[in-house]
């Protein structure tokens, strides 16, 4: 029998057998005719062993596909490609899914996110209970012309 459990604000720790952390689980607001959105977190293993993520998942009611992508720069050219499960995060090893990098994306939204939602994701793990998580959606940052973000490589 899966357990789900519920993840119900932004900031707050979410945990799988004290092994798995998913924290700052967050979604921008699309705009109106969005087809498409992203989804963002952090996925920490505190194991001593690598966990497998087999499966993302959002209900049919919101998007009807959800898929990993990777955002790549090549020259002045930021490339989006699709990612196949499962994904491995070795022991003691975060994954970031996060913008200008790995990320979720919802393809073929059946309507704009909105900032006083939350969206239910489901992660699968191989060996591991599945987890759903209500994913607040927050609003969409303005890029800024003076945008100095830095990227971190681990």
């Amino acid at each position: 029998m899966r357990k789900f459990l519920t993840l119900l604000s932004l900031g707050l720790t979410f945990s799988v057998n004290a092994e798995v952390n998913v924290t700052e689980a967050r979604a921008p607001a699309t705009f109106k005719f969005a087809s498409t959105g992203a989804m963002y977190m952090e996925v920490q293993n505190n194991g001593t062993e690598t966990v497998t993520i087999t499966a993302v998942s959002i209900p049919n009611s919101i998007t009807r596909e959800v898929q990993v992508h990777e955002t790549t720069i090549e020259g002045e050219m930021a490339k989006m490609r699709q990612l196949t499960l499962p994904i491995e995060i070795a022991a003691s090893e975060t994954l970031s899914l996060a913008p200008r990098g790995k990320h979720i994306m919802l393809m073929g939204l059946t309507a704009p996110l909105t900032a006083e939602m939350s969206v239910p994701v489901t992660i699968e793990f191989a060996n591991r209970e599945a987890i759903t998580l209500q994913v607040p959606v927050v609003e969409a940052a303005v890029k800024k012309q003076d945008d100095h973000s830095h990227h971190h490589h681990h």
